[in-house]
């Protein structure tokens, strides 16, 4: 369970991290792997395998670009190391973060400075209201100068403590973002202090609900200096419980 390095946040560029590990038995990359890889936004993920003590054969993979037709990652046809010892792991690394810069500029001239933000709604038996909720949500974010680029309603009885919506479905949505090029998730349940910190550190994306958002707005229309100062306490009173413990971890 690897911590997400504070260069992997960045959307144009990479982590600068490169994780190589052994492989005692034959075989490629796992999933789980992978999805290190990924969620780490690593540089690159090596596996060697070891025969009687001897490096024998290297698995190489790298993320894909954003929109690409492959997964999340891109993997190398696996070869004996000595075969990858002139690979040109700069270049390919440069070449990647030239594609993400590319895109994100891209996404300026079409959205603005606005964030791009993945909304998600959990539908715990609510039906319809819960589709209208989230279609809500997304009217919240356009007034807070957000752009909603994707919402995923989330059906889940039981809330996750930690996680609000599960590990797993933090994996995909952290996937969706990627590809989406958006760099913040919204919740439309109010999150627990624990949760907003825990979901962050799980996805490595700036996390925000509702009940923030709504704040941002009030921040933004806020024109006396009362109203604004009302407005900071309000925020400030909601941000504290979850700032608590942050740089320690």
């Amino acid at each position: 369970d690897l911590p997400i390095p504070e260069g992997a946040r960045g959307e144009r560029r990479l982590s600068g991290f490169r994780l190589l590990h052994t492989h005692l038995a034959k075989g490629g990359l796992s999933r789980p792997d992978l999805t290190v890889l990924f969620l780490n936004r690593l540089d690159s993920l090596a596996a060697l395998e070891v025969e009687d003590g001897r490096p024998t054969t290297l698995h190489l993979a790298f993320l894909s670009p954003p929109k690409a037709l492959e997964e999340d990652w891109r993997i190398l046809p696996p070869k004996p190391y000595f075969q990858y010892l002139e690979f040109d792991h700069k270049a390919e690394v440069e070449a990647l973060e030239e594609e993400l810069a590319r895109q994100a500029r891209v996404r300026e001239l079409v959205d603005g400075s606005g964030e791009r933000a993945i909304l998600v709604g959990v539908d715990r038996g609510e039906g319809p209201e819960a589709e209208a909720y989230l279609a809500e949500l997304a009217e919240l974010t356009r007034t807070a100068g957000g752009v909603p680029v994707k919402k995923v309603l989330v059906f889940r009885p039981h809330l996750d403590p930690r996680y609000l919506v599960g590990l797993g479905k933090l994996e995909e949505l952290k996937s969706l973002a990627y590809h989406e090029n958006a760099s913040t998730l919204i919740f439309g349940l109010e999150l627990t202090p624990t949760q907003a910190r825990e979901i962050e550190k799980a996805t490595g994306l700036k996390v925000l609900d509702r009940t923030q958002l709504i704040l941002d707005i009030f921040a933004l229309h806020a024109k006396t200096p009362e109203a604004q100062t009302q407005v900071e306490l309000a925020q400030l009173r909601y941000l504290l419980p979850r700032l608590v413990g942050k740089g320690k971890e």
